[in-house]
């Protein structure tokens, strides 16, 4: 079980989230509420034997290892390419003062997203040049003939 929350200015939050996970795991209100909805329990019991070993305050790290699932590491990895489109940013802004933010060029998963993007795009308009032609020739075949 785990909760996101933002990276900066959320640390009681993310303390009260964290500590009242550990004691729904302690007291198996996880596991009641999956069995009311049918949900798959395995998880939340290996969640349950970890609640099990530690009180409600936590500990500086699991009581064995693999009991307990390290939080999820949410940093989205940059492109090979993020430090160039920087320092690019940087001599643009300084020559022209106009501050151009590429953040599709500077995370692997935005990097992802921009060319899946270009290339549905680029798809669409070549069927819709193909559909638009199509379209003409139907309809401009009876008058060609004359």
């Amino acid at each position: 079980m785990g909760h996101a929350v933002a990276r900066q200015g959320s640390a009681e939050l993310a303390r009260a989230l964290d500590l009242t996970s550990q004691i729904f795991h302690r007291d198996g209100l996880f596991i009641d509420i999956g069995r009311l909805h049918s949900i798959r329990l395995a998880s939340s019991r290996r969640s349950r034997s970890c609640g099990d070993r530690r009180s409600a305050t936590p500990m500086p790290a699991p009581p064995t290892p693999g009991a307990c699932w390290p939080p999820l590491d949410a940093a989205l990895k940059p492109t090979s390419f993020a430090g160039d489109v920087t320092g690019v940013r940087a001599m643009g802004r300084d020559r022209t003062g106009v501050d151009v933010t590429l953040p599709m060029l500077k995370t692997a998963p935005a990097w992802s997203l921009f060319k899946d993007g270009v290339a549905y795009s680029l798809i669409l308009i070549a069927g819709a040049l193909a559909a638009t032609l199509a379209f003409a020739i139907v309809l401009g075949a009876p008058w060609a003939r004359g």
